[in-house]
């Protein structure tokens, strides 16, 4: 169990780790009910990690864009356009690209689960373009344009060098992964707080786990919506 989690620490955020630590030890916890022997004390503790909602502003998009070079601009155009993770915009090809039905369809390298994307003009047009042999369907978009491949570690670089032509301060927490978090928030705002719609772009098996990427909600605003809610009601029908 030790080398399972192990393996985990080094692949997972956190946070996933987290999750994934206690779903072991409880299904252990279970297996001990049945036959007697409690594994789950070989299972480490772990703390959740703090809950991340940053985002990026409008003007962080920006000068983001008015800094990137025309590569880092084709990956800034996927990742915002499907909010997919970034593993995943690297391996995106042709052969997950649906022209008829405008539809991204993936296998999510993280989950193994597969995720349908609506494409929009502005992505059309991207893909449409790409260069490379139109009878290639498995080469990826990135290398295609790139003119090799594009590894996690080549788009950390970029990324860095693109932070600091953009004027993003050192100490202003900004991650390519909070793109995905971004383009996630504005659809949950423009479908008016549509939390299936979010679920659905993100691919998440799980509401919790789309909730966590639009962070807590408002108390105060909680409490507004349910005082308007409720204000025609007259004080004696409640006595």
């Amino acid at each position: 169990m030790l080398a399972v989690f192990n393996d985990w620490k080094q692949r997972y955020a956190p946070g996933t780790l987290h999750r994934r630590a206690y779903g072991l030890r409880k299904a252990l916890s279970n297996f001990r009910e049945v036959t007697g022997y409690n594994l789950a004390p070989c299972v480490p503790r772990t703390r959740d990690a703090q809950q991340r909602t940053t985002t990026a502003t409008p003007q962080q998009l920006d000068d983001l864009w008015n800094a990137a070079r025309p590569i880092e601009r084709l990956w800034l155009t996927l990742t915002l356009n499907t909010a997919l993770r970034r593993s995943d915009v690297l391996r995106l090809a042709p052969r997950h690209v649906d022209t008829e039905n405008r539809t991204i369809t993936i296998t999510q390298k993280k989950t193994g689960d597969p995720v349908t994307i609506p494409i929009n003009d502005t992505l059309l047009q991207l893909l449409n373009g790409a260069p490379g042999d139109p009878t290639d369907n498995s080469t990826p978009y990135l290398t295609r344009w790139h003119g090799r491949p594009v590894s996690k570690d080549s788009v950390a670089t970029w990324w860095k060098l693109l932070r600091r032509r953009a004027g993003i301060p050192p100490g202003q927490s900004l991650t390519p992964h909070d793109l995905r978090r971004t383009t996630a928030a504005l659809v949950f705002e423009k479908t008016q707080h549509d939390i299936r719609a979010v679920q659905a772009l993100l691919g998440h098996r799980s509401l919790s786990s789309t909730l966590r990427y639009l962070g807590p909600h408002d108390p105060n605003r909680l409490r507004s919506v349910l005082a308007e809610l409720w204000k025609p009601m007259p004080t004696k029908a409640v006595q």
